[in-house]
């Protein structure tokens, strides 16, 4: 809670025929309320005061109304509009003798009770008990001066004569034989606000303006007075977050300057904000190399190589950072890297440079390599030529493609390297494909038949080289094997027989699983039985040696007999 009542401005004497304005601000808070309080001498003067607030006159809560002048009287107006209002105290009768005060107060909560006092025999405006902590006391009294025979009011106004307290008695001690009155108003006390303190800014500031590096997603840390609960508000508060304890931290990720310069939002304990503009500072942060891979063309002593701009493979996440560039490793004479990045030159000497690399050093030191390369420097260029002759290639489908003979790239050679393989005429076999790099054909073959293709090699000097027509003979899939037909089971070594009107199960097992027999992966074959005889014909088995069983139940699934017999298939 808040009061108004600090410095004279809220106080004065009621003269003749005078108006009285104040401007006063209310702010926002739960039961706002405005107390004006006056006395005079005469009765008539003070009822006759028109107060008003914006206006609208106020409800009169409190008065003396017996015993002798002086009288004294206070006003109420209840949640106000926030915002300045006018506050006007009109003294429209021609007498002097009268006072004024009036507070302020803001999220009172609770009753409001009224003392009263109107004794002409003592000497102490004390009309109100003990005022508790949690209360403030709004008190007006006046008496008659007792040097003027006590017919006479106080011609100037103490603070006694409008006073707050809270904890004791509001206490107002006159002369002897000075008449009295007095009315208390006591008002229950809120609870204080919090007063906020930011990481920077005084404690209790509206707004602050603070600072963080990037690179990090602490933005400082909040305390209050009082209060149960932080919480944000305000235009980026879902990209922040703050904990209990009052720090303030980005909901997701690091500060980036770079996405995010400001950020703008309010932290509120309970209901009391405090307005954050909160600035990114940049922090430097290295380069990186995006690529692609830099990779330097064959070249010839004596001829000007193509520029190539490396520069466009680096990235810095500072934006403006534009950094600088160099070699590093040692690298052909006459060939070199500009501060910006432009790989160019004219090589005076034969020869291979490796383990070269490009370097970015960006404005704070930071630096990035490029990935490693070569260069190759002929003494003079050897356009790219085709010798010699690929021999025929075969394949089966569905079969890997492996060839046969020496590598297709081993038949082009030259200096200006290196080469780009393509099919200059025909195609190759469908599920069949050539590396434009390294010349290899791979894949599996989806289509039977005979095709003709026709290689070509350019090299960096645009130079092309083409070889013979090579044909590629792809056969169909062979059919999946029928396996020979097992002869006829008759009987088994004790001479029974399958009896006549029984069903006959059979059981194929490879020899050599003949004792796991139950528990292992059987191979069923497809038979026929002969109707007198019982025999059993089966087909589809692969060449080796097999278990042949029969089994027949005598009743429902009761084995009653088995048939047994060794087969080797070939």
């Amino acid at each position: 809670m808040s009061l108004q009542n600090s410095g004279s401005h809220n106080r004065g004497l009621l003269v003749a025929n005078t108006v009285y304005q104040r401007n006063i601000e209310i702010s926002a808070g739960a039961n706002r309320r405005i107390f004006v309080g006056t006395a005079a001498q005469r009765f008539y003067i003070d009822t006759q005061l028109s107060i008003t607030f914006n206006g609208v006159a106020g409800t009169l809560v409190a008065e003396t109304s017996t015993g002798p002048a002086p009288r004294v009287h206070i006003w109420r107006w209840d949640d106000p509009a926030v915002g300045v209002g006018l506050l006007e105290v009109n003294n429209n009768v021609n007498r002097n003798d009268g006072i004024w005060f009036w507070i302020v107060v803001d999220e009172s909560t609770g009753a409001v009770t009224f003392a009263l006092d109107e004794s002409a025999s003592d000497n102490n405006a004390n009309p109100a008990a003990v005022v508790p902590a949690s209360s403030i006391a709004f008190m007006i009294a006046h008496g008659l001066e007792a040097s003027n025979g006590g017919s006479t009011p106080f011609s100037t106004i103490g603070a006694a004569d409008g006073v707050i307290v809270t904890g004791s008695a509001p206490n107002r001690t006159y002369p002897s034989n000075t008449q009295l009155a007095a009315v208390t108003v006591v008002v229950p006390q809120g609870a204080a606000a919090p007063v906020i303190t930011g990481p920077t800014g005084a404690a209790g500031a509206a707004s602050i303006t603070h600072s963080v590096n990037e690179l990090q997603n602490n933005a400082g840390t909040w305390s209050a007075t009082s209060g149960s609960a932080w919480s944000l508000s305000g235009t980026d508060a879902g990209l922040l977050s703050i904990s209990s304890g009052g720090v303030v931290t980005l909901a997701a990720g690091s500060f980036d300057r770079e996405t995010k310069a400001s950020y703008s939002f309010n932290v509120l304990r309970d209901a009391v904000a405090q307005a954050v503009t909160l600035n990114i500072n940049n922090v430097n942060e290295a380069p990186s190399f995006s690529g692609p891979d830099i990779s330097v063309p064959g070249l010839v002593v004596g001829s000007a190589m193509s520029s190539i701009n490396a520069a466009l493979r680096f990235a810095d996440p500072d934006a403006g950072d534009t950094g600088t560039y160099s070699a590093v490793g040692t690298w052909p004479a006459g060939v070199t890297v500009n501060s910006a990045g432009l790989i160019s030159g004219t090589p005076s000497a034969a020869g291979t440079s490796s383990n070269l690399r490009v370097r970015r050093t960006d404005g704070g030191a930071l630096t990035a390599d490029s990935n490693l390369f070569s260069i190759t420097v002929s003494a003079s260029s050897t356009p790219v030529s085709f010798t010699g002759t690929v021999s025929a290639q075969s394949g089966t489908v569905g079969t890997a493609f492996s060839w046969a003979g020496s590598a297709l790239a081993s038949f082009f050679s030259g200096s200006l390297t290196p080469f780009a393989y393509s099919v200059s005429a025909g195609s190759l076999p469908p599920g069949l494909t050539l590396n434009s790099g390294t010349g290899v054909v791979s894949g599996t073959p989806s289509s039977a038949g005979t095709f003709n293709a026709t290689f070509r090699a350019l090299d960096t000097g645009s130079n092309a080289a083409t070889s013979n027509s090579v044909a590629f003979t792809i056969a169909a899939a062979p059919p999946p094997p029928t396996g020979p037909t097992l002869p006829a089971v008759a009987t088994d070594a004790t001479g029974s027989t399958r009896r006549t009107g029984q069903t006959t199960r059979m059981v194929v097992e490879p020899f050599t699983s003949i004792e796991a027999l139950g528990t292992g992966v059987r191979t069923i074959a497809t038979g026929t039985t002969d109707a007198t005889t019982g025999e059993v014909t089966l087909t589809g088995l692969s060449p080796g040696t097999y278990a042949v069983l029969g089994f027949f139940p005598s009743t429902g699934a009761t084995i009653a007999g088995v048939r047994f017999r060794l087969v080797t298939v070939s």
